[in-house]
Formats: C-alpha cells, structure tokens, sequence
C-alpha cells in the first residue's frame, strides 16, 4: 500500500480515499456488539444437577448474513444422553433441521433417541447432514444425507437396488453429504450393499438439486463382483463451484478382495474429474507411473484438491518396469495439459537399481493456479536430507522457506534442512516453517516464513522472552497452530515464552503486517508471580482485525480464558468489555473461544460484522456445558461521517509501532 501525506491530499486523494472507505484494510473504531444466544435450549437441550445447568451446542460455520447452522445435545430431564439434533439460525430464530421422526428415532430410556450431524452449509442459507436410521427398537438401519434449502429438509444419496439391504427391523442404506457448493450441489458417497460382503463398498454422487446421479471411474477394473454382488470403491474429494468433482477410484483384478477403506484395489487408484457431465480418469499414467502384474497393470495417482476454474492439482507414483518404488511427482491439470510441479533433480532425487526416486509432496493450489508443496530432499545415494518447500507460480517452481545459517547444517553426507508449507492465499503469498539448527546439527527450534511472491523472510518473536542461550545456540520456537495468513497478507501465530534460563512460560500471539514488514506481540494477561502468560490468536479477517483467546490474571490468580479483539489501529479489547450493556447484564459469566473463521460480514469501519464463539452462561456449569454465542454489530449512529470514520485510521498507519500490551 502506498504511504500518503497530509499535504498532497487534493480532489484525487480524497476520491481515493472514500473509495476505499468499504475496503479499508484495518477496524479503526471500537465496535459495539449484541449477543445472542444460538443453538438448541431448554426442555430436551438441557438439565441441572449441583454443578448447575448443562447443556452442549456445536456449530459448524457462520455466513455473511449473520446466519449459523449448528448441532445441540438431546437431554432428558434427568440427564440422561438422547442423541444429537441439527438446527440453523436464520438470524431471527433457531430451527430444527434434522431428519426427524419415524425411521430417524426410536424410543429409549428417558426419551426419544435420534443422532444427526452438519456437515456444510452456504450463504444462501442452505445446510446438508447426515441422519441416522432407526427401527422401531432402536436398531440401526444406516444412515440418511439431507439437503436443508431453507425451508424443508430433504433425504439426498443413492437408494433402491444395490444401495439397500433387508435386514431385522427394516431397510438398512447408508448415504452421507460431503460437500455443497454456493449453487446447491451437494457431493456424497453410498454404500453398496449388494452381496454378502461384510465391508460395502463406495460410489460417489452428485445431487444437483433435483436428483442424485453417481459419478466416478466405473466398469472395468474399477467394478467387480464380490461375494455375489456388484463391488466398486470409489469416493469424492472435493465440489467445486462450477459443479466439478474430483475424486479416487479403486481398481481390482479379477481376483480382488475388500483392500479397506482408502486402500484401493490390488491395481491400485486412479484419480478422475467429473465435469459437470462425464467423468474421465487424470493423473500421470504410462511408462514409468505403472506396471505389469499378473493380473493386470497396477497405477497409483490421487487428485489432491482443485480450484473454481477446474485446474486439478495431484499426484502420481513412479514405477520402475518391474514395480520398484520411485516416489511420486505432483502435477496440475489444465484442461487437457498436465503440467509437473515441485522441486525436482539435483538435491531432490537420487540413482537406484530401478531408476531415478524423487518424492514431490502437493499440498494446495489458489484460484489462479499457483501451488504450494514441498519436496524431500536426497544426496546422490538416497540419505534423506529433510525437506524444502515450494511455490509453483503458473510458469515454474521456485524453492521458499528459510535457509542458510541457523536453517541448515553440513553432514558427511550432505546440507541438511527442513522447510515446511503451511497456507497459500490467492495472491500468490504463502506461509510456513523452517527448522533451526546449529551448526552441529542441534534441532534449535522452528520459526514461521512470510513469502511475499518473491522472497521469504521471518516473521515470528524472538529475541528477549522468546529465545534461550544453549550451549550449542540461540532456542526459539514458533509453533503452527492458529497460524493463518489472511488475504491480503496478513499472517498470525503464536511463540513459546521462555526465560533466560529457558523455563517455558507460555505462548504470545502475534500479528505479521505485510504492508509494514512489522510483527506486533500480542500479549494480553501476564501471572505477575512467575512471568507466565498464554495467547492464542485463532483468525484474522481481511481488515487486519484479530479474535483469539488469553488467560486472564488476577496478580497470581488465575482467572480463565477470555476472549480478546485486537487490530493495529485501536489495540486490545476484551471481547465481553464490547458486548451492549454488558456481558453479566445479558446473562453471560464469560466468552471462552472463537470459531475459526468464526466471522462474517464487514462493517464501515472494517469490524467484523458478525462473531461466533463459545462461552459460559450465568449459572451454568463451564466444564461440561458448552453454550454458543453470536455477536452483532451495533451500527453508528445515523450521521455518522464515513470519511471522519475511516481516513484518520488510514493515515495513521504507517506511523504506528508496534507495542507489547500486559493485561493483567
């Protein structure tokens, strides 16, 4: 971003900024929130006993217009456990949306049982799950996938003829929802029940919001008859949403038997892409990616994850003649041209009796086709070497991660390092880690990389309070969970606090600005007795503003896990402190944790618009209930200048340093 002075702010200044005003990249005032309690309650969803009122509710995501879907714990009034329902917030009020009723419940000790769960839901308010069948005395009967368009709940998946099996009590099918896209179709698999196989197999499908239709590799070496019936394994991976499915199927010989799920057949996998209409088999095929046997030949590739425009990003395992492992290669498939990815050759291979053995791991792939991965690395005679991570920028592979001095060290048999992906956004920036050595080869640490798209830099804490003197060199470690990186280049995570003698002291959260190049702490509650303190930032949304949790002290007391909000321009807040009216006066002891992403929805001012968490109600117990919340903006008030709102934040930006804050 551009660095802007007061004194060249003229007409076209002042355009550019009220044109950025909705975009603007960091919250600069400090919200207000309402706070609602969403899930299932009362009678059926709760129970009290000494330890106060118990009740669990789960969800799976939020959407733009402030919408959740979510599962709740069934209760009797005794406590007894009767399964789980699904339920969706419209953002006025929470609904039941399971498959319910005859077929989906029995009757048991206490109440009625019945058990379901989400799997996906869209921001056009749809929702798909999965219910379970029931006789009439509880006997398991499979289990149903359903499609919620936001009126009525509707059973998806492929029933009837091979899908279903009589037994004691009923029908028995099993069918379960994957994946939906904003267009309304749903992604699943079935089991196939034909024959007397103990294990079913497996075919996916589509449902395109009228009908059900498999898709996959069938025919074949992809189906056989097993145990007096039709077998095949095959399951979908990912719906895109142009409605294209990619996918594994098993292949078998004639002789095959049940090889387990993900296991494929004694031929192998093959990966395929359907594309909206027909399915055809992609990966690497041939000369050197198969071999002879006996009774056929044996391939192995798998589609690994694909974009909205139905680039395909895999891999496939090479194969000397005589069926010796050689690695794999990863690949991305544009139209009908394949494309090889990843480090390769020198440092990254070796010579074997059978051939050249390179293993290229593919990890993820962006909507314009850029891809992240790494490759082992190898000296002439095989010693592994560790890893290094790659980013493949439509044209070629470059090697990114941190190396050189405290990132590798010298063997008799080689440099060793290890560099490790762990995000891509669509910018074509990445994120990872990279081991820390000495240089006798100590493991010294990790520290978390930033790749701008041309080179790698660290950015995690260190120095004083996040690093330790050893005899062989200087200890920091960077740990990778919550690390994500936003889509503009935003990058949080979180570092272990040391003291000079390297005593753990917990972990800081940080926030990386990559418009700045600056890492700022985030420290927030600090046990003055020991120096311990523990903050976790869980997501970061595009305007820089950051939600996470701390353990709040009282001198040495420890008082729980809070919630915080924080961005650059207004620094620390509690997330209760931000509740209207307050959060006792609404009913809430306190807020516990944010969903990842947990957020949707922007304000004017660049707040999230919507927040989902959990937290403990007034009263209730905090080790066994867990209540969900959902925080919704207060809007200013009508008047409110939006150029007085946002510019003062804008310009302050670049002149803001970073700060350590103790909230104590």
């Amino acid at each position: 971003m551009a660095s802007f002075r007061p004194a060249h702010m003229g007409g076209v200044l002042l355009a550019l900024l009220l044109q950025m005003a909705c975009t603007l990249r960091l919250a600069s005032a400090q919200p207000t929130y309402d706070i609602t309690q969403v899930g299932l309650t009362g009678p059926g969803y709760s129970y009290s006993n000494s330890l106060g009122s118990i009740q669990i509710s789960y969800a799976d995501g939020i959407v733009g217009a402030g919408q959740v879907a979510g599962t709740s714990f069934r209760y009797s009034a005794s406590g007894t456990y009767l399964g789980i329902d699904a339920w969706f917030y419209s953002g006025n009020s929470t609904n039941i949306i399971s498959l319910t009723g005859p077929g989906y419940s029995y009757a048991a000790s206490g109440g009625t049982y019945e058990w379901t769960e989400v799997a996906q839901f869209s921001d056009a308010g749809e929702v798909i799950g999965t219910s379970d069948r029931f006789s009439a005395t509880g006997g398991t009967l499979g289990n149903d996938a359903w499609i919620f368009n936001g009126t009525s709940t509707a059973s998806i998946g492929l029933t009837g003829s091979i899908y279903s099996r009589s037994v004691t009590g009923g029908t028995y099918q099993a069918s379960v929802a994957q994946q939906l896209n904003d267009a309304g179709q749903v992604m699943g698999f079935s089991d196939i029940l034909a024959g007397n196989n103990s294990e079913p197999g497996l075919v996916a499908w589509i449902y395109s919001g009228t009908s059900t239709q498999a898709i996959g590799l069938t025919g074949g070496v992809y189906s056989i008859t097993l145990d007096g019936g039709p077998y095949s394994y095959e399951q979908g991976l990912q719906l895109n949403n142009a409605g294209e499915v990619i996918g594994d199927s098993a292949r078998f010989s004639g002789t095959s038997g049940y090889k387990g799920p993900g296991a494929g057949g004694d031929l192998g996998t093959d990966a395929w892409l359907f594309n909206g209409t027909t399915t055809q088999q992609i990966g690497l095929t041939g000369a050197g990616y198969s071999y002879p046997t006996a009774g056929g030949t044996f391939e192995h590739s798998q589609a690994i994850q694909m974009n909205d425009v139905g680039q395909v990003m895999g891999e496939s395992e090479r194969y000397s003649p005589s069926g010796t492992d050689l690695g794999d290669d990863a690949w991305i498939l544009s139209g009908a041209n394949y494309q090889h990815i990843g480090l390769t050759g020198a440092n990254y291979s070796y010579s074997t009796a059978g051939g050249t053995f390179q293993r290229v791991v593919a990890q993820q792939i962006n909507k314009s086709g850029d891809a992240l991965g790494y490759s082992n690395r190898y000296n002439s005679s095989g010693t592994a070497l560790g890893t290094d991570a790659w980013l493949f920028n439509g044209a070629g592979t470059q090697q990114i991660g941190l190396t050189g001095n405290n990132y590798s060290y010298s063997t008799s048999n080689g440099i060793i390092q290890s560099s490790l992906p762990l995000q891509l956004n669509d910018l074509g920036q990445a994120i990872g880690t990279s081991t820390r050595y000495s240089a006798s080869g100590v493991n010294l640490g990790l520290d978390t990389w930033f790749f701008n798209g041309a080179t790698t830099q660290q950015i995690n804490l260190t120095g004083a309070g996040y690093s330790y003197s050893t005899s062989a060199g200087t200890y920091e470690s960077s740990t990778n969970i919550a690390s994500q990186l936003n889509d503009v280049g935003d990058v949080i995570g979180t570092s272990a606090r040391f003291d000079s003698t390297g005593r753990g002291l917990g972990y800081s959260g940080w926030f990386f600005d990559s418009s700045t190049d600056v890492t700022t702490p985030l420290q927030f509650g600090l046990d003055t007795g020991n120096g311990f303190s523990y903050t976790v930032p869980e997501t970061v949304t595009d305007t820089g503003v950051v939600l996470g949790y701390y353990e709040l002290f009282d001198g040495s007391a420890d008082m729980g896990s809070q919630v915080f909000y924080y961005c650059l321009e207004d620094g620390f807040h509690d997330l209760g402190a931000l509740v209207n009216g307050g959060l006792t006066a609404q009913g809430w002891q306190s807020l516990a944790e944010i969903y990842a992403p947990g957020t949707a929805g922007t304000t004017v001012d660049g707040s999230p618009q919507y927040i989902l968490g959990d937290g403990i109600l007034t009263g209730g117990n905090q080790g066994l209930s867990n209540n969900l919340f959902l925080l919704t903006d207060v809007p200013e008030p009508t008047g409110t200048s939006l150029f007085a709102v946002t510019m003062p934040a804008f310009l302050r930006r670049r002149a803001r340093q970073p700060t350590t804050r103790s909230i104590s």
